[in-house]
C-alpha cells in the first residue's frame, strides 16, 4: 500500500499553527448534545448524543469508563489526523485535529448552575428516544471562540461522554472549516466509531500494483472558506482491472478516511482511466466504500479528458462538480 496524496505538493499546506493561535481562526458556532434518560433508581442518566447514537445505530459499544477523557480524546484525534492526509495536518492557515480538540479541552467555560445553554439545531434528524428521554444541550461553541458548557449537564456524564465530546467539538470544527459542513451527522458517526476503538484507513492509501494514475481537482477556482479547491481525487486502475475514484474532498466535504467509488460493469471494467482522445462517455455510479461515509452515492461521469462528479455525501448534501484531471 502507498500514501499516494501525500506525496503530492499540491496537497501539501506551508506552516504550521499553533495551538495559541487557534482562537483567531476560529470560524465555527455549534452545539454539543446529550441524551438524558431516567436511571433504575429515579435519578437521571446522561450521555453523550454521539455514543447513544453509535449504540442504537450502528451497535457499537463502548467500554464503562474512562480513566483520564483527556489522553482518551487527544489519542483519537492523533489516529485521525495521521488518516486524513493533508487535512489533518497543520497549516499555516488552519491547525490540527488534535490542536483543535486541545483547544476545546483548555477553553470550556462551565456557566453557574441553574444557567441553561440555548438549543442549537445542527442535528438535522434523531432517532426515535425511548420512554422518557430528552435530549440535553451540553456545549455551545461559539463563533468568538467562546465555548459555554452545562455545570449541571457536565456533572451527570461518565468520563467517557467527556471524551466523547472533547473530540466531537474538534471534529465538528474540523470539517466546517471545509466550507460546507452545516449539521453534525459526519462528526457523529467518526466519534461514535472512534470510540467504539474502530479502525480507519488512511484516506490516501491506494494498493500495491494500482497503475494509470491521474490527480482530478475542480474546475472551477478555490471557492471554499479556506481558499482550497471543492474536490480533489485520484483516479487510478486497480489491479484486477476496475476503474478506482478516491476521493480526499469532494464538493467541500473533507474524507476523514479511505473513501473509494470501485467501477462496476463494462465501464468501470474495461474503460480508459482518462483518455483525452477517447469519444466514448463512460458513467459510474454506487455506494462508495468508506469505514465513515458508507451513505455517499456518486456518480462519475468522463469523456476524453473532461469529467464530472455527481451524488450525495448523505441525506441533503449533494454535490454537482466539472473536474479538470492529468496524469502522474
Amino acid at each position: 500500500m502507498r500514501n499516494f496524496f501525500a506525496l503530492m505538493t499540491l496537497f501539501v499546506f506551508a506552516g504550521a499553527a499553533h495551538a495559541n493561535d487557534v482562537r483567531r481562526i476560529i470560524s465555527i458556532g455549534n452545539g454539543g448534545h446529550s441524551i438524558a434518560c431516567p436511571g433504575p433508581n429515579g435519578d437521571i442518566v446522561l450521555e453523550a448524543f454521539d455514543l447513544y447514537e453509535g449504540r442504537a445505530k450502528y451497535g457499537y459499544k463502548y467500554a464503562s469508563s474512562h480513566r483520564d477523557p483527556i489522553s482518551t480524546a487527544m489519542g483519537l484525534a492523533r489516529k485521525l489526523e495521521r488518516a486524513a492526509g493533508d487535512f489533518g495536518i497543520p497549516s499555516i492557515q488552519e491547525p490540527s485535529i488534535s490542536d483543535k480538540v486541545s483547544f476545546v479541552i483548555q477553553n470550556l467555560d462551565f456557566l453557574p448552575e441553574g444557567k441553561p445553554l440555548p438549543p442549537t439545531t445542527d442535528l438535522y434528524e434523531v432517532l426515535q428516544l425511548g420512554p422518557g428521554c430528552d435530549i440535553v444541550q451540553v456545549i455551545n461553541f461559539h463563533h468568538s471562540g467562546e465555548i459555554k458548557a452545562s455545570s449541571e449537564a457536565w456533572k451527570l456524564l461518565r468520563a467517557v461522554s467527556h471524551a466523547a465530546f472533547y473530540l466531537h467539538e474538534g471534529i465538528y470544527w474540523h470539517l466546517r472549516d471545509g466550507g460546507v459542513e452545516n449539521d453534525s451527522r459526519r462528526t457523529r458517526r467518526a466519534v461514535s466509531y472512534l470510540m467504539a476503538d474502530g479502525d480507519i484507513e488512511p484516506v490516501d492509501m491506494v494498493p500495491d500494483g494500482a497503475t494509470d494514475f491521474q490527480y482530478c481537482q475542480s474546475f472551477n477556482k478555490p471557492t471554499a472558506e479556506r481558499g482550497d479547491y471543492r474536490t480533489k481525487m485520484l483516479v487510478y486502475r486497480m489491479p484486477d482491472g476496475r476503474v478506482a475514484f478516491q476521493f480526499n474532498k469532494v464538493g467541500g466535504y473533507r474524507m476523514l478516511t479511505k473513501t473509494v467509488l470501485y467501477g462496476r460493469g463494462e465501464a468501470g471494467a474495461t474503460g480508459p482511466v482518462i483518455d483525452r482522445n477517447s469519444k466514448m462517455e463512460y458513467q459510474v455510479e454506487g455506494q462508495v466504500q468508506s469505514k465513515l461515509d458508507s451513505e455517499m452515492i456518486v456518480r462519475m461521469i468522463w469523456k476524453g479528458s473532461r469529467i464530472s462528479v455527481r451524488g450525495a455525501i448523505q441525506k441533503g448534501s449533494g454535490f454537482n462538480e466539472p473536474l479538470v484531471c492529468r496524469a502522474l
